[in-house]
C-alpha cells in the first residue's frame, strides 16, 4: 500500500489521541493496486493517519480538499472527525447519519456555527495554481479525479475550466465514451 499526498493544509497544535501535537490535514489516499481509497488523513509527526472513501476509479477531489479546509478549523480530531469532515459535504446527508452533523456541531461550537463554517467552505475551492498541482499528482499516480465533480464546480460557477480540467475530462470521455 502506497500513500498519496495530493495536497497539504496548514499545520498547527490539535488534540490527536489525547495528546497536544501538530497535525497536517491532507487530501490522499492509499494506492492499493488499481484501487485508491481517496479522501482526508492526518500528518502527526511522522505517522500518517488516513481515511478514506473507496472511490472506484475516480477521486473526489474538491470534496476532499474542501473536508481537509475544515479539519484546519477543527481543534480536537479523532478518526470519526475525518469520516465527518468528509461526509458533511455530501450533497445530503441522511437521517442515518445524523450523528456525523451533531458530532462536527460539538466541535466547531454548535450547529449553527458548523453550518456557517461549512456554508463558507462550500464557496471555497482550491486556487488554479493547487488546483493544477492537484490534478498532475492525480494524473502522475494514474488516478482519475471525478470528472462529474469538477464539471459541477465549473457550472456552479466556482471552478474555471483548466487545460488540466480538459485533460480529465478528455480521459473521463475516452474512458466512459460520454461525460
Amino acid at each position: 500500500m502506497t500513500v498519496l499526498v495530493v495536497a497539504k493544509g496548514i499545520t498547527s497544535k490539535k488534540v490527536h489521541e489525547q495528546r497536544l501535537q501538530d497535525v497536517t490535514p491532507f487530501v490522499g489516499g492509499s494506492l492499493k493496486g488499481d484501487v485508491i481509497w481517496s479522501g482526508v488523513g492526518l500528518i502527526v509527526g511522522e505517522q500518517v493517519y488516513e481515511l478514506g472513501t473507496r472511490e472506484m476509479g475516480s477521486f473526489r477531489l474538491i470534496r476532499s480538499w474542501r473536508a481537509m479546509k475544515l479539519l484546519e478549523r477543527i481543534s480536537v480530531i479523532s478518526t470519526p472527525t475525518l469520516r465527518a469532515c468528509l461526509e458533511v459535504f455530501r450533497e445530503s446527508i441522511g437521517s442515518d447519519k445524523q450523528h456525523i452533523e451533531n458530532d462536527l456541531a460539538e466541535k466547531l461550537g454548535g450547529m449553527e456555527a458548523m453550518l456557517e463554517v461549512r456554508k463558507e467552505i462550500l464557496s471555497l475551492v482550491p486556487e488554479p495554481a493547487e488546483l493544477a498541482h492537484m490534478l498532475d499528482v492525480l494524473a502522475a499516480n494514474k488516478v482519475q479525479a471525478d470528472a462529474d465533480e469538477l464539471r459541477d464546480e465549473i457550472n456552479l460557477g466556482h471552478l474555471t475550466q483548466t487545460p488540466q480540467v480538459d485533460s480529465v475530462f478528455a480521459l473521463h470521455d475516452a474512458t466512459y465514451g460520454w461525460l
